[in-house]
């Protein structure tokens, strides 16, 4: 103090900022006139320090114009933060006129005394064409140039551009290098990139225990993306073995957040228990132009379904909206028709088990039987083994349980449930009985069994049945003719079905947590057919 009134310049700021960082009261309009006052006499510091303040309005109030007058005092006298400032207050036109020719000359004086970020938003105007000719080349020597030198925003963006390969020709490696960078300054937009790398194993090798770190990381700071994501690996059990509360935790996150994505799936879960619940986050999300959101009020409004009224003038509005959504615009509107089906069955709320070659070449798979309908997703396929399994968000009030331990022996009884000829034998759920007839397949397939249960086109998926209804294996094929074995004859009731170990070590491999029960006194058919016809789908495979 006693130096400042000597018209000390610097001891005049740093009453201020002993004031502003150190003073137990908080008394801003009085540091606010020691900037002001230092600034005037031309210390860059307080020339920072107090615009600011006036961009904040502490201790002064909101004035962008002076805010940007100080900072641009304090770029002319060489310090790199001001150029850039003022630099994002012509490009923004904060407190001055917008203006990229301008901003885009400070971030240039920036850049000229080594600053990295400058670089960034230089290369961004660059791949823009914002106040210079736009030149892709140009904005990628930037980018590299800013990445180089550390910052992060530019290592994000470069493996933005090698992921996607638009550009430049596509670089998983060079993807993984500038997102690992990135995500290791905490950058969670990396952190979220590396999560889908390691999980689709590009540029890395594929690690789902990595994947679900980073994702977890990028979560910790918010980023929606990798909210959607690990809410898409809980509920459809992808790396995780499934867990519905947590998958509507992170999409409840993401929701609030204000992701119409997430809105849609905190909706699509709250239907079965809270119809109203549900529609408010439908509304929420298809006001924030969210597609599907926007099909799903009108189809609501329109069958009046779950208790909600009917209501045609709002089931219209939700359809223009859809039609006029921009997203919308971009779908080419081809016709889906049924190429093929079989069947499957659930063995978890969400899992349902079929074979690969019933599900191959699908655009869209649907799921469904007399109590229960929904599109599903490819968990995983293999084609070696003939084996699917199919994901839901939609969760069935039905599973089948397995037989726990007990071996299947040769001669003992098997069923056959599904959903073969279902355009000329109607299409509900059918039955039919025989024998385990051997315990391996065809050329001595260890992995199949024999049975002489008739097995039609359209059973292939389905479950193979002991007298308790437990499953022992998925119906996989018949055999036609075999010149081998029958010659130019057909085979009689020569069927086959993949053995349940194989289905339960592909369980195994894709963390579905599938159920066994111990055999008790054998059932009727019929009541057998009673208990799984609920849990017995046909699969219908769609094609453009």
């Amino acid at each position: 103090k006693r130096a400042a009134s000597d018209g000390h310049i610097t001891s005049i700021y740093n009453i201020g900022f002993m004031m502003d960082h150190f003073s137990p009261i908080k008394q801003h309009k009085e540091v606010a006139k020691y900037y002001l006052q230092a600034a005037e006499l031309g210390n860059i510091y307080a020339q920072i320090a107090i615009a600011f303040a006036f961009e904040f309005g502490n201790g002064v109030g909101l004035d962008a114009e002076q805010s940007v007058y100080w900072y641009t005092q304090a770029a002319l006298q060489g310090d790199i933060y001001s150029m850039r400032e003022v630099g994002n207050s012509f490009y923004f036109g904060y407190g001055v006129g917008k203006n990229y020719t301008k901003a885009f000359d400070w971030y240039q004086k920036a850049l000229d005394l080594g600053d990295a970020k400058a670089a960034y938003f230089l290369a961004s105007m660059y791949e823009k064409g914002e106040g210079v000719v736009e030149s892709f080349e140009n904005a990628l020597q930037m980018y590299l140039l800013s990445a180089e030198r550390g910052d992060a925003d530019a290592q994000d963006a470069l493996s933005d551009i090698y992921y996607k390969g638009e550009k430049i020709s596509l670089d998983y490696d060079q993807a993984y290098h500038w997102a690992e960078k990135a995500a290791n300054q905490n950058l969670p937009a990396s952190q979220n990139k590396l999560g889908v790398l390691y999980e689709t194993g590009h540029g890395v090798a594929l690690d789902m225990t990595e994947a679900l770190y980073w994702y977890n990381k990028a979560a910790n700071g918010d980023n929606i993306k990798a909210l959607l994501n690990l809410a898409r690996m809980y509920g459809y059990g992808e790396g995780v073995k499934y867990d519905w509360d947590v998958s509507y935790d992170y999409a409840y996150r993401a929701a609030i957040l204000g992701s119409p994505e997430g809105q849609y799936y905190v909706a699509i879960m709250w239907e079965s228990d809270d119809m109203e619940e549900a529609m408010y986050w439908y509304e929420e999300s298809a006001k924030n132009e969210y597609l599907d959101s926007q099909i799903a009020l009108g189809e609501i409004y329109f069958t009046g379904d779950n208790g909600i009224e009917r209501d045609y003038e709002k089931s219209a509005h939700w359809f223009r909206e859809a039609v006029w959504n921009t997203e919308a615009s971009t779908i080419v509107r081809t016709e889906l028709k049924i190429v093929s089906s079989g069947t499957g069955f659930f063995v978890t709320p969400n899992h349902i088990v079929t074979n690969d070659h019933v599900i191959e070449s699908c655009d869209e798979i649907i799921v469904k039987n007399l109590f229960y309908q929904s599109v599903v997703e490819v968990l995983d396929t293999d084609f070696n083994s003939d084996l699917s399994v199919l994901i839901t968000g939609k969760p069935s009030a039905s599973y089948l349980f397995f037989r726990d331990r007990k071996p299947v022996l040769t001669g003992e009884k098997s069923i056959v449930v599904g959903y073969p000829f279902s355009a000329t034998l109607g299409s509900g759920v059918k039955v039919t009985t025989g024998n385990i007839a051997a315990l391996t397949g065809f050329q001595n397939n260890i992995s199949h069994m024999q049975l002489t249960s008739p097995v039609q086109p359209g059973n292939s998926g389905g479950p193979l049945l002991d007298d308790n209804g437990h499953v022992i294996g998925v119906v996989v094929a018949r055999l036609e003719k075999s010149e081998e074995i029958t010659g130019d004859r057909p085979a009689q009731n020569v069927n086959f079905a993949i053995k349940a170990n194989l289905l339960k070590m592909f369980l195994d491999f894709n963390m579905v947590d599938y159920h066994e029960k111990v055999n008790a006194s054998p059932k009727d058919v019929s009541q057998i057919l009673l208990d799984v016809k609920e849990a017995t789908v046909q699969v219908i495979c769609k094609s453009y």
